[in-house]
């Protein structure tokens, strides 16, 4: 079975990655009742996922620590172009 995520993914590759965040506290599951007419028909329940205080706080690290890393990697860049129209 594939998902779409704006690309197509295996279900059971973005299924374990959930979980290996789940295990790290970065996400949170809970169960919610079938609303579509195909989880109706299969009587199943389904998981969601949402990202808890401890997933934003270090999705807000990484963010600000890639904003970090591209700032030193374009001062790096416009100081080796002054260099060169030297």
């Amino acid at each position: 079975m594939k998902t779409t995520f704006g690309l197509e993914t295996v279900s059971a590759v973005v299924k374990e990655k959930l979980l290996d965040l789940k295990s790290r506290k970065f996400v949170g599951s809970f169960s919610n009742h079938p609303i579509s007419n195909q989880h109706v028909a299969d009587n199943l329940p389904y998981e969601s996922f949402a990202i808890t205080p401890v997933g934003l706080s270090t999705l807000s690290g990484w963010i600000e620590s890639l904003s970090e890393v591209t700032l030193t990697m374009q001062l790096g860049l416009n100081q080796r172009v002054t260099i060169a129209e030297e």
